[in-house]
This record gives structure tokens, C-alpha cells and sequence, in this order.
């Protein structure tokens, strides 16, 4: 029997549902954790459940992680776009206090830098919650502007939401830039928008997961 549950990236609800398995007995925990949910898996540890993380790491915990390389694939796409000539490459990203999230967004920072583009940088955070929608209108702005011709999207999260918004206002907007993602996103867009993405091996993740698991 497998369950499954969305923590919706809240603490408390990944705290809920944490308990909810825990009372159920299970033989073991895959988690992927929300921003504020490290103590609740330390008491996962401490129970002796058996634990994988995936994508995001608690640090110091006494548990598998299986997860990809988030800083070196960002900064070989932000290179790549400059090597073609891109060099006013905004960053859209979901605020969110976990690792990949703030990997991703220091290879952008840190590539840009390299390749002498620092004064350059240009960023747009989107919040869970109720300021999300007005975060979406100033990232789709930041995309449709004059001064980007580029843009690295963090996950694919940031790129729907930020894309959904510019389609009501018309793709017009945003022909002739080129955008990028950490996720494969390219069958969200029948366009001639240039995509480039970093596509995540999900489902050898999920085996992988499954596999340390098991092996407990």
C-alpha cells in the first residue's frame, strides 16, 4: 500500500500529514520537504522511520537524499545563453526557502558575474499565498520588457505562472527573447519562443527513492 500526500509547501500541513502517517504505522517515509519542515523530520529520525528525501535536503539528518545537480546545470545554461549572445538574462523564481531554490539562483547570480555581467542582474520572486498574484504581474512585466532577452526560470511553477499571466496580455510580448527552465517545460508552449531546459530524470529519481527505501 502506498499513500500519498500534498504538504501544499506549508509546515504545518506537512506536520499533519506527517502524524496522519505515523499513526497509520508505516514501514517508511519519501519526502519531499517543505520550507519550515526540518524539525518534523527530525522526529521522523528520531522515531527510527525509515527516511529518503527527495530534491530537497535537510541537512544533518541521518537520511538518503537523492536530488541532481542544480548548481552546475544553472550555471552551464546561464553560460550557454551568453556564449550565444544573450547578456540581459532576467531570473524568475518561486520564493522558497529550500536548497535547489537557492542553488539555482546562485548559479545565476554567480554566472552572470563570471562573464561580467553582475550590473545586469535581474530578478522576480513569486510568493506563495495571497501576494502571488500580484508577484506573477510584476515577473510577467520583468519577462515583456524591453530591457530582458533572456530568461531563466527556476522550475516550471514560476515559468506557468509567469507565462499564463503574459498569454493574457498576448505572446507579442516576449517573440524573439529566449527563455530557459530548470524543468522540462517545452510541451507547455506551441510557439516560436526559443525554450531551453534542464529536464529532471523524475522518474529515475522516484526509483531511486523507492529502491534506498527499500533496501531499509
Amino acid at each position: 500500500l502506498v499513500l500519498t500526500a500534498n504538504s501544499n509547501e506549508s509546515a504545518e500541513e506537512f506536520e499533519e500529514i506527517v502524524n496522519m502517517l505515523l499513526g497509520k504505522k508505516v514501514d517508511g517515509i519519501i519526502s519531499v520537504t517543505p520550507p519550515g519542515g526540518a524539525e518534523t523530520m527530525a522526529h521522523i529520525v528520531d522515531l527510527g522511520i525509515p527516511l529518503v528525501q527527495v530534491d530537497r535536503l535537510c541537512g544533518g539528518l541521518e537520511a538518503d537524499y537523492v536530488g541532481v545537480g542544480n548548481y552546475g546545470s544553472t550555471y552551464d545554461m546561464i553560460s550557454g545563453m551568453i556564449k550565444d549572445s544573450y547578456c540581459k538574462i532576467a531570473m524568475v523564481s518561486l520564493d522558497l526557502d529550500v536548497n535547489p531554490i537557492h542553488e539555482r539562483c546562485s548559479a545565476y547570480r554567480d554566472a552572470m558575474a563570471a562573464n561580467g555581467f553582475k550590473d545586469k542582474i535581474l530578478e522576480a520572486f513569486i510568493r506563495y499565498g495571497e501576494e502571488e498574484e500580484s508577484d506573477v504581474v510584476r515577473a510577467s512585466e520583468l519577462v515583456a520588457g524591453a530591457d530582458v532577452d533572456a530568461v531563466f526560470f527556476t522550475s516550471r511553477r514560476a515559468f506557468t505562472l509567469t507565462m499564463d499571466e503574459i498569454a493574457r496580455k498576448g505572446y507579442g510580448h516576449i517573440e524573439g527573447k529566449c527563455m530557459s527552465c530548470f524543468d522540462d517545460v517545452r510541451s507547455y508552449l506551441a510557439s516560436s519562443l526559443e525554450i531551453r531546459c534542464v529536464g529532471q530524470p523524475i522518474r529515475e529519481m522516484a526509483c531511486k527513492a523507492f529502491s534506498l527505501l527499500l533496501d531499509k
